[in-house]
């Protein structure tokens, strides 16, 4: 099970909850609903704040986020939250001009993290969503921590084999961070076993 969240339109809630019950119905909760709420713009700045720490934990609680494209502000500041934790982010549109490299696409569309679908059925979409999150990287059966998925593009040392470093000097390998976390799920992928 993973935890998700999506953003979109709030004229969108049709949308968001027929995608959503369809990634409950696989298995996966979400982190954050705001269609249980609807819009709270005339409800004054303090509601305002906590609707907006809620949906931005929202996005940073969950392992994905789902993007329904058109969106608006709100939106766009999702997926730039998520996008810059390397949450795995999947965009849907029906409009091909948003995912060419033209005038009509966005910078943060694009990043390693994001997958773009043109599917014209939001109920595919979600299917193809649960797929990615399937085939989402992961270690000997363990989900990648994401602020390590962005070491997977480095090369290990050519001396070292993935997550066993013993040489010191390995130290200021830019990919030691994910050398030393692979190195614990052997550690605890082998106690398993042992105990199993």
């Amino acid at each position: 099970m993973a935890k998700f969240y999506i953003a979109t339109y709030l004229e969108r809630h049709a949308d968001h909850n027929l995608v959503r019950d369809a990634l409950v119905a696989a298995g996966h909760e979400i982190t954050y609903d705001w269609t249980s709420h609807g819009s709270i713009k005339e409800e004054g700045e303090e509601r305002l704040i906590e609707v907006a720490e809620a949906e931005l934990h929202g996005v940073t609680e969950a392992d994905f986020v789902v993007v329904l494209l058109p969106g608006g502000r709100g939106t766009h500041a999702e997926i730039g939250a998520a996008t810059g934790l390397s949450i795995p982010t999947y965009i849907h549109s029906t409009k091909p001009e948003l995912f060419t490299t033209t005038d009509a696409t966005c910078a943060f569309y694009w990043p390693r993290c994001v997958k773009r679908s043109l599917n014209p059925s939001l109920e595919d979409f979600a299917a193809q969503v649960v797929t990615w999150w399937a085939e989402e990287p992961r270690y000997l059966g363990y989900e990648i921590p994401r602020e390590l998925r962005p070491l997977m593009d480095l090369p290990s040392c050519d001396d070292c084999p993935v997550g066993y470093r013993t040489d010191p000097h390995k130290e200021d390998c830019p990919r030691a961070k994910l050398c030393d976390w692979e190195c614990s799920v052997q550690v605890l992928v082998h106690e398993e076993d042992d105990a199993g």
